[in-house]
């Protein structure tokens, strides 16, 4: 959030405070970075139950609908925020350096 003060939980373009492309810091390295952090803090969480039933099932539902909302705001951002696919082609990972 230091980085970026126009991170919000759901998205939307912010034109009323200026909203622009940041990628600096972590944004030059990963686009969604609030879904790179909430992604660890549940994987953590799986672990710490300790059951394999809760890890594989809740691994397999995270991915599944981060991928759900990482499509509609990347769409969004493309569409709407002027200079976000450029930073696409810039920066191609989403959610982890050089993977994915």
């Amino acid at each position: 959030m230091a980085s970026n003060s126009f991170i919000a939980p759901t998205v939307y373009i912010q034109d009323e405070e200026g909203q622009k492309v940041i990628n600096t810091g972590l944004y030059a390295f990963v686009r969604l970075t609030m879904h790179t952090g909430f992604l660890l803090m549940m994987i953590g969480t799986f672990l710490w139950l300790g059951t394999l039933f809760s890890f594989l099932v809740g691994i397999i539902l995270l991915f599944l609908s981060i991928l759900f909302i990482i499509s509609i705001e990347e769409k969004t951002l493309i569409n709407d925020l002027n200079g976000y696919r450029n930073y696409t082609e810039k920066v191609k990972a989403r959610l982890i350096p050089f993977i994915f």
